[in-house]
């Protein structure tokens, strides 16, 4: 995430590349490996990741 920042803090703004990371982190933090992951760690177990 923070080398996409910085990239893109480069290319088109700080401003735009925030809003771009918002969005990123926003939709990788709703998906099924997202939510095994917090339950392995809340759980002290290994995840199971699905790439889904």
């Amino acid at each position: 995430m923070k080398r996409t920042t910085n990239l893109l803090r480069d290319a088109v703004g700080l401003s735009d590349g925030v809003m771009f990371e918002r969005r990123l982190f926003h939709s990788l933090f709703d998906t099924n490996d997202q939510k095994a992951g917090m339950d392995a760690f809340v759980n002290k177990r290994q995840p199971t990741f699905t790439h889904s």
